[in-house]
């Protein structure tokens, strides 16, 4: 993570930029402090409301981006997350758990790469700049 916007937290476009991202980096913190030995699968699942499964390959389909655009309430977790502000915790937490730990949990790279690919989707239309970084954060998941 040697780019400098990884560490960047006052570009909404980084990882810790946004008022997300820095959020959801500090409640994980709060969370491990309060449960070093609890695995971080139950803290994402706790963070998707005991929906974590469903946070998975299917939601990167086209029909469903479209869903999440046209209409975000009936989305994954619509009545609970904008779908970009649940995208931006789970890089948030992955990305925390590797600063904090040296490592992320092959239960929750997963989470990371689905919300990588859907902020990647055409239908988000991100910048070229924000392609670079969702490209170095998915370089960093997959060597973690």
């Amino acid at each position: 993570m040697t780019e400098d916007f990884f560490w960047d937290c006052v570009d909404c476009e980084c990882p810790f930029g946004s008022d997300e991202g820095w959020e959801a980096y500090y409640a994980y913190q709060e969370w491990r402090n309060e449960n070093p030995r609890s695995k971080i699968s139950a803290y994402m699942d706790e963070v998707m409301f005991g929906q974590s499964k469903g946070y998975n390959e299917s939601l990167t389909s086209d029909a469903a981006m479209t869903q999440s655009t046209k209409t975000p309430k009936k989305a994954f977790l619509g009545s609970e997350y904008a779908p970009d502000v649940l995208d931006v915790t789970v890089i948030a937490i992955c990305l925390g758990q590797l600063i904090d730990e040296g490592k992320i949990a092959s239960s929750i790279k997963k989470f990371g790469e689905v919300a990588i690919k859907r902020q990647s989707h055409k239908l988000r239309n991100p910048s070229p700049y924000r392609l670079e970084i969702l490209e170095a954060c998915l370089r960093v998941f997959q060597n973690a």
